[in-house]
């Protein structure tokens, strides 16, 4: 599900895109190994007003330190290492159900995220006229700052 949110403070506005999801969208019959009866729910969040390649934040209901390399906050019912700073990665060798839960979540994420691009689409480019062709520039260079951007390795 994908919506918008306007939140108003006294001195701040911020419109924000939302897409939210429970499971994976590209596999929805998955199997998933619950943990504590938890269900795989995530979220996905852009400003409709920063630009300049903003630095989003994974968050798992509170902020998580770090940034996830993306311009879009990400939020989901990871399990987290016993300190709560970092994504449970595991601690023995062989199959680890937290971890696993971990990895699928991030493929139900990165599923979701595709959906949340093409979905973005009319949210930043309108079909109505704009008013000069820099404005028609600025939505285009804002919708592809959600895409992920990462540099080729040199060798």
């Amino acid at each position: 599900k994908m919506y918008g949110l306007h939140q108003e403070y006294t001195t701040l506005k911020e419109k924000w895109l939302i897409q939210q999801g429970v499971g994976d969208i590209q596999n929805p019959s998955q199997k998933w190994r619950y943990i504590s009866q938890v269900l795989p729910k995530h979220g996905i969040a852009a400003s409709l007003d920063i630009s300049g390649n903003p630095s989003g934040k994974i968050f798992c209901f509170l902020p998580l330190p770090g940034l996830s390399g993306l311009t879009v906050h990400i939020n989901g019912q990871f399990v987290l290492s016993s300190n709560r700073r970092s994504l449970w990665s595991g601690d023995t060798e062989g199959q680890d159900e937290k971890k696993e839960w971990n990895d699928k979540l991030m493929e139900a994420i990165s599923s979701s995220y595709v959906h949340f691009l093409i979905e973005a689409c009319d949210h930043y480019i309108s079909d109505k006229p704009y008013e000069d062709k820099n404005q028609f520039y600025h939505n285009i260079n804002r919708y592809y700052e959600l895409f992920p951007y990462w540099e080729p390795k040199k060798e």
